[in-house]
């Protein structure tokens, strides 16, 4: 599957690296990866879940919202992107890593990388940044983010899904790069995609 237009989600448990991965694909000539957008999650709770019943009123069914939102959603990535002189668009919301079903429905064709850090080290980075009392909620959580994100993956093909270790990463940046964006999203390789900051 070599489509260059391929929507990218970056998924992964929060402090694993997803940001530094957002940076290093937004630094490519092709791909555009702005800030998080949480649209899709919230958008979930209006099409899927808690406020589903507000729209049966409408006489439309889940696939017409969905059609409808996921094109609202690539609409505006594609044009942030071409402002931009880019042409393909990539999203990362952590909390899109617990709502891949959907994704996968709205974007059939997209591409996912799942960047995988080491879960003491997402804690500890997790009550650095927000605290012990956070730390402790998220003592499990990862491990959700994780099996969900992997069981995902598993159920579609590789050429869409891929894995990337965060330590690998920092450590080998440049052939763990160049594997992703030559071998998985078929991008022309880019010596400034490690000089991302």
């Amino acid at each position: 599957m070599e489509n260059s237009n391929q929507p990218i989600f970056i998924i992964g448990s929060p402090r694993s690296g997803t940001s530094l991965l957002r940076l290093i694909l937004d630094s490519h000539a092709n791909i555009s990866c702005g800030p998080e957008s949480k649209f899709l999650t919230e958008m979930s709770q209006l099409i899927c879940e808690k406020y589903w019943f507000a729209l049966t009123e409408y006489g439309f069914d889940q696939a017409y919202w969905q059609r409808k939102n996921a094109k609202y959603f690539s609409d505006f990535q594609m044009e942030y992107a071409q402002q931009r002189g880019k042409k393909r668009w990539a999203e990362k919301t952590p909390t899109y890593s617990l709502n891949l079903d959907l994704i996968n429905s709205l974007f059939p064709d997209c591409q996912f990388i799942h960047i995988i850090r080491n879960g003491n080290d997402v804690l500890a980075s997790i009550i650095k940044r927000w605290g012990y009392f956070k730390g402790c909620q998220f003592l499990f959580r990862w491990k959700e983010y994780v099996n969900e994100c992997q069981r995902f993956g598993a159920s579609i093909s590789s050429e869409r899904y891929t894995e990337i270790r965060y330590e690998e990463l920092v450590n080998n940046p440049e052939a763990i790069l160049k594997n992703l964006f030559q071998d998985f999203l078929h991008e022309p390789w880019q010596d400034n995609v490690l000089r991302y900051q």
